[in-house]
Formats: C-alpha cells, structure tokens, sequence
C-alpha cells in the first residue's frame, strides 16, 4: 500500500509542478506583453517630442514622458505635445492628468 500511496503523490506533485510551470509562463508572458507595450507608448512620445521641440525639449520633459502611465494618460499626452507651443505648455497639461 505504501508503493501506491508514493507513487500517486509523486504523481500529483508533478502535476501540480506542471500547472504552476504553464501558469508562471502565462503570468510571465502578459507581463511582458504590458511592459512590451509600455515601452512602445514611452518611444512613441519620445519620437513625437522629439520631433516638435527637439533633443532639448525632449531633455525637458524626461520626467513627463518617463512616469508610467496608462494609455489614456499618453495618448492625452501625445494630444499635448501636438497642440501645445511650448514645453511648459506641456509640462503644465501633464500635471493635470
């Protein structure tokens, strides 16, 4: 009785191992699929900064464009540096999201 009792724990053990491989996988792969597009968002307001203001205006707003946001918050930050004139003006909106 005591080779079957081992036997069927050894067994549900690898089970349980297999399940918690697959769901740290899974955890594993959303995570860097959100961080993925995190990163996609904070290029994408580098470039648009970039392209407004310049290397000195994107130096200027690093700390906006670094916090980490939902897509609201970048896309009404993208919204910002397409309609505002100046990096302040920016700065200044970005508070108020």
């Amino acid at each position: 009785m005591m080779r079957f009792e081992e036997t069927w724990l050894a067994e549900n053990l690898r089970k349980r191992d297999e399940e918690l491989r697959r769901e740290g996988h899974e955890k594993g792969h959303q995570e860097g699929h959100r961080r993925g597009h995190r990163e996609g968002r904070q290029s994408l307001l580098r470039q648009l900064a970039l392209q407004e203001f310049g290397p000195g205006g994107v130096a200027q707003l690093a700390e906006v464009l670094d916090e980490r946001a939902g897509s609201d918050r970048d896309g009404a930050l993208a919204r910002a540096i397409i309609e505002c004139d100046t990096v302040a003006q920016v700065i200044a909106r970005a508070r108020g999201l």
